[in-house]
C-alpha cells in the first residue's frame, strides 16, 4: 500500500533558500511586470512555479524539506 503525502498548509515557502524570484510579465499587458516565484529544489519538479505575486498558501507535499 501507498503512503499519501499532504500538502503543509501551516506554512508557505517564504525564506527557503531554493525559492527565486523572476519578472513576469502581467497578463493582458506587454508592459508591465510583476515577480514571479519559482522554487529549485533538486528533484523532478525544479522551477515549478509556486506563485505570481504571492506564494502560494502551503508548502507542496513534494518539497525535500517538507518530509
Amino acid at each position: 500500500m501507498r503512503k499519501h503525502k499532504f500538502c503543509d498548509f501551516s506554512r508557505t515557502c517564504e525564506g527557503c533558500e531554493f525559492l527565486r524570484t523572476e519578472l513576469w510579465p502581467v497578463k493582458g499587458s506587454y508592459s508591465e511586470m510583476t515577480i514571479a516565484f519559482r522554487c529549485f529544489a533538486p528533484g523532478m519538479r525544479q522551477g515549478y512555479h509556486m506563485g505570481t505575486t504571492y506564494l502560494f498558501c502551503y508548502v507542496p507535499a513534494w518539497c525535500p524539506k517538507a518530509a
